[in-house]
C-alpha cells in the first residue's frame, strides 16, 4: 500500500495531495490540542487547591495571589487570581466574577477538538471517491486492449484504486483515536475546573447579606400589621373616650332634670300652705 501511495504522490495524484493536506492539518490540530490539554491547562489540581485553601483561611491574600501567578497563567490559577483580586477590591462581586471566568474558560478546553472527526470523515470519503474514479478509468481503458492486456490492466487498476481507500481508512482511524483521547482529557480537565470553582465559592463567597435580608424580610412584613394593630387600638381608645364623654353628658342632663323636678315640687307645697 505504501509503495502505491508513494508512487501516486510522485505522479502528482490530486486525491492523494488533498488527503495528505487534510491529514497534515488534522495532525497539527491533534498535536496542538494535546500540548494545551496536557501541559498548559493541566496541573496538580489537588496540591494547588490544598495550598490555596490553607492560605485563604489564614487570610493572606497577597500570598494566595503570588501562588496563583506562580502556578500557571491560565486554567484554574488564572480564575483563582481574578477572583482573589475581586475579593480584595469588592467582595460582593466575587460570585459573579467566578461564574464569568469559569464560563469564559471552559470553551477553550474543547476548541478545535470536534474538527478531528469532521476531517476523518472527509478524508475517508475522499479516498472512496478516488477509488471509484480510478476504477472507472480502468474499466473505460479495457475497450482498446486485447484479452491478455485486459487482465493486466484490471489488476493494476484495482490495486491502484484501493490505495485511496486504504490511505483514507488509516488516517481516519488515527484521527478518531486521537479525538477519543483528547475528549477524555477535556472531560477530566472540565471536572477539575468545576471542582476548583466550587472550592473557591465556598472559601470566598459569603452568605451573610442573604441571611440578614432573610431575617429582615419577616420583620418588614410584620411591620404593616403592627401599624394596623396600633391604628385599630387607637380607634378603639377614641371610641371608648367618646362613649365615656357621651355617658357623662347624659348623666349631667339627668341630674339637671332631677333638680328641676325637686324645685317644682317645693313650689307646689308652698302654694298649698298659703292657701
Amino acid at each position: 500500500m505504501w509503495t502505491e501511495v508513494a508512487r501516486a504522490f510522485q505522479h502528482g495524484d490530486g486525491y492523494i495531495y488533498f488527503m495528505m493536506a487534510l491529514g497534515f492539518i488534522g495532525t497539527i490540530v491533534l498535536i496542538e490540542r494535546f500540548i494545551m490539554l496536557q501541559f498548559i491547562f493541566n496541573l496538580n489540581f489537588k496540591k494547588f487547591l490544598l495550598n490555596l485553601k490553607k492560605i485563604v483561611k489564614a487570610e493572606d491574600f497577597d500570598r494566595a495571589i503570588t501562588l496563583c501567578r506562580s502556578a500557571s497563567k491560565t486554567s484554574l490559577p488564572r480564575i483563582s487570581l481574578r477572583v482573589l483580586e475581586m475579593a480584595e477590591s469588592d467582595p460582593d462581586l466575587v460570585k459573579g466574577t467566578l461564574e464569568e471566568e469559569v464560563v469564559g474558560f471552559l470553551p477553550k478546553i474543547e476548541t478545535r477538538i470536534q474538527l478531528l472527526p469532521a476531517l476523518a470523515v472527509l478524508i475517508l470519503f475522499t479516498g472512496i471517491l478516488g477509488t471509484i474514479d480510478s476504477l472507472w478509468n480502468a474499466f473505460h481503458a479495457l475497450d482498446a486492449l486485447d484479452s491478455t492486456q485486459k487482465q493486466i490492466s484490471i489488476g493494476h487498476g484495482v490495486s491502484s484504486a484501493l490505495t485511496y481507500t486504504s490511505l483514507g481508512l488509516v488516517i481516519c482511524m488515527f484521527f478518531l483515536f486521537g479525538h477519543q483521547c483528547l475528549s477524555g482529557m477535556a472531560i477530566k480537565l472540565t471536572d477539575n475546573i468545576h471542582h476548583g470553582a466550587t472550592v473557591l465559592r465556598n472559601l470566598l463567597v459569603t452568605e451573610a447579606p442573604v441571611m440578614q435580608y432573610a431575617a429582615a424580610a419577616p420583620a418588614a412584613a410584620s411591620a404593616p400589621h403592627m401599624e394596623v394593630a396600633a391604628t385599630d387600638e387607637h380607634i378603639k381608645i377614641e371610641h371608648t373616650t367618646e362613649s365615656v364623654d357621651d355617658q357623662g353628658t347624659i348623666d349631667e342632663g339627668m341630674d339637671d332634670e332631677d333638680e328641676f323636678d325637686d324645685a317644682a315640687v317645693d313650689d307646689i307645697k308652698d302654694e298649698e300652705e298659703i292657701i
